[in-house]
């Protein structure tokens, strides 16, 4: 089964070390990614998703498009200051609509 393993602060290959994000402004964001979800965007993306803040590093398993997902919604919140409540929001809503079109084809 594939995983990736995300590791947000400044270890080797890590977001903050790879982004230059300072100290200061990634402990404030990694509260802001310890406000995600999980359960819900494991749902929508099929993965199991682990967060480790002691660790720094943020470890999901499933199929690979929903690790595209889940990486990509883990480095905006650390990058760009993004909250991960809206993404997932927006990502509910986007399966949502693709089912209710899917619904229309039959």
């Amino acid at each position: 089964m594939p995983c990736y393993l995300i590791y947000t602060g400044y270890h080797l290959g890590g977001l903050c070390s790879k982004f230059g994000i300072k100290t200061d402004k990634y402990v404030s964001q990694k509260k802001l990614l310890m406000t995600l979800p999980v359960q819900e965007l494991e749902k929508l993306t099929g993965c199991s998703i682990y967060l480790r803040p002691n660790n720094d590093m943020v470890a999901a398993m499933g199929p690979i498009k929903g690790l595209k997902l889940v990486r990509s919604i883990v480095e905006d919140c650390i990058v760009h200051n993004m909250p991960p409540a809206h993404r997932v929001k927006m990502l509910a809503n986007y399966v949502q609509a693709i089912k209710g079109v899917e619904v229309l084809r039959l």
